[in-house]
């Protein structure tokens, strides 16, 4: 017995609507939306979001095969496959591919995985389908045509749905295209003979035989994902399909996210198996140059165990786009200032365990958590360092916003958080508003894109806010949260109101204070200052302890207290050096 061991979605945070674009190219402009992925996104980074959810929880290393399916892969002469194994952490072992050309490319990729498992090659099997298809500005597909990704894995032990058969077709067929050189899409202007032609006879033929090769009637199905070029046509094909009314999706994928090409049919998958109780029947139908149609029963243990991180949830977190001109920068429709570094394959051979497996070390002598990884710990100064796979959740421990860096969507927020099971990551923080970052703020590393340099995508990790958390939907208030007493500078916010300050203290307020009118990002961090811990050899002071930590602080004024001399607080150049230099 064969089937599906989990399923994973991802669908882009952003929304393009219709009724913006009928602002912008005029019309009514129809009262639809799709998902749209950030700027910092591609098929590959989404697909990787997809097999993360449906590998939440899990012990990877029975997997023998990752295939990725995209018709938008970021690289034609390059596997893409092999860079989704390595943020899924597989090993060396596995057997990648990539597969594309066709949309119905997804559901090919799930045949072979399905067949895999079945001969015995391999125990389980991961597969990924996803997106981003370009589409021309002001074009009806602008609106059609969205993001996303879907992934599943597939295996011989504790489904949720088992394989029961499928039936395919390949069909010479001609009405969406794109080659080598194209930057949109084309397609074929007389849908009329599209419909008849294609979707009309090679969808119904695949369901034939599917149902046949079987031995399901119509009624027995529960449940049908099917491709769709548009919600309409989608919703007319499966009332011409004959199915019963209840085996359409109570919210179709495609009514909120969009056609989302080779990624529609496993992102459907995910979403139909949200709505489904054991023993319920599902039937898989893609298009693409002829079409195919599996068909998977959903057993008990699909109650029992519930789908990580659903599209329903991310369907309604969706966040419309602000203005036209954000989507035509996120995609480059517009010249934009791009950074173009310079890109070090062997630096890139070298780290490839630390930047995209997530390892960092774990000290053996006082358990201290380090990352990037270096030679001794950070803390006892101990030599003895294992490899320790971080946590991708925390809490923002400090941040600042960056006006200069060239950005499609200003301003460039780094942030440093502490991690669950320890360590400190430094990165960037995207698909979050930027006035409503705050301390404490609860958030999830992600894989996305870096820059390009050399003809080469560079990609890393970055924070996003948790899905549960309130900055996710942008509920908060758009002033930061204050900082936690725990965490507060002693002498100065954490002192008692009837204590007076010190001259230190009050040179540090005043400096806060007069920051905070300001957009420049030195001047910015100092107004938002959090500290990393001392390290063990810094002094007690009620100073900040960024001052502690760096003994050659700026020179200043001498302040006396407590017996002992102490500098006023440094500027913001050494604010920011001390902050560089003390962090773990």
């Amino acid at each position: 017995m064969i089937g599906i061991v989990s399923v994973g979605a991802y669908i882009p945070r952003y929304r393009l609507s219709g009724k913006l674009l009928g602002g912008v190219w005029g019309g009514a402009g129809g009262g639809g939306e799709r998902a749209v992925a950030n700027y910092d996104e591609d098929s590959l980074t989404m697909a990787c979001e997809a097999v993360l959810n449906a590998l939440h929880g899990r012990d990877a290393r029975r997997i023998g095969a990752c295939l990725l399916a995209s018709t938008t892969p970021p690289y034609l002469e390059k596997s893409n496959a092999t860079l989704l194994a390595a943020v899924a952490d597989l090993g060396p072992e596995v057997l990648t591919a990539d597969l594309g050309g066709s949309l119905r490319c997804g559901t090919t990729a799930l045949r072979v995985a399905l067949d895999m498992v079945k001969a015995g090659s391999v125990a389980q099997a991961l597969v990924a389908a996803s997106d981003v298809r370009p589409v021309a500005p002001g074009t009806p597909e602008e609106l059609l045509f969205g993001d996303g990704a879907g992934a599943a894995l597939l295996g011989g032990e504790d489904l949720i749905a088992t394989y029961e058969g499928g039936f395919g077709t390949s069909r010479e067929f001609t009405d969406v295209w794109r080659g080598q050189g194209d930057r949109y899409l084309n397609i074929l202007a007389d849908t009329t003979f599209v419909r008849s032609q294609g979707l009309d006879k090679h969808i119904p033929e695949a369901v034939e035989g599917a149902l046949k090769v079987t031995g399901r009637k119509r009624e027995d199905i529960a449940k049908v994902v099917l491709y769709g070029p548009d919600a309409r046509t989608h919703a007319t094909l499966v009332k011409q399909l004959k199915f019963a009314e209840s085996a359409m999706p109570r919210e179709p994928v495609i009514g909120r996210a969009g056609n989302t090409g080779s990624a529609s049919c496993l992102l459907g998958l995910a979403a139909a198996l949200e709505e489904c109780r054991p023993g319920d029947q599902v039937l898989v139908l893609s298009y693409g140059s002829g079409a195919e149609a599996l068909l998977f029963q959903c057993t008990d243990r699909l109650s029992a165990q519930p789908i990580h991180r659903p599209a329903s949830a991310q369907l309604a977190a969706g966040r419309p786009l602000a203005h036209y001109g954000k989507y035509l920068s996120f995609r480059r429709h517009v010249e934009t200032e791009v950074i173009r570094a310079f890109t070090s394959v062997p630096t890139m051979v070298r780290e490839e365990k630390q930047d995209l497996r997530l390892y960092g070390q774990k000290c053996g002598d006082c358990g201290a958590v380090s990352y990037p990884r270096r030679h001794l710990c950070w803390q006892c100064s101990s030599k003895n360092l294992a490899d320790y796979r971080i946590g991708r959740s925390g809490k923002v421990f400090t941040f600042t916003k960056d006006h200069l860096v060239p950005n499609p969507d200003p301003p460039t927020v780094m942030v440093s958080a502490d991690l669950e099971g320890g360590g400190r990551f430094y990165g960037q923080l995207t698909d979050c508003d930027p006035d409503t970052v705050g301390f404490e703020m609860p958030v999830e590393l992600c894989f996305r894109r870096i820059h390009e340099g050399e003809g080469i995508v560079n990609y890393f990790w970055k924070f996003r806010p948790a899905p549960d958390d309130p900055h996710s939907f942008s509920l908060c208030s758009a002033s930061p949260p204050a900082l936690p007493a725990s965490r507060r500078s002693p002498g100065i916010a954490g002192s008692a109101p009837s204590e007076p300050l010190d001259e230190a203290a009050q040179a540090l307020a005043a400096a806060e204070s007069s920051a905070s009118l300001f957009q420049f990002p030195a001047a910015r961090l100092a107004s938002v200052h959090r500290y990393p811990p001392p390290p063990p050899w810094a002094e007690s002071s009620r100073l900040p302890r960024a001052v502690q930590a760096q003994p050659r602080a700026s020179k200043g004024v001498q302040a006396q207290a407590g017996g002992g001399s102490r500098r006023e607080p440094p500027s913001c150049r050494t604010w920011i050096t001390c902050l560089r230099r003390s962090t773990p």
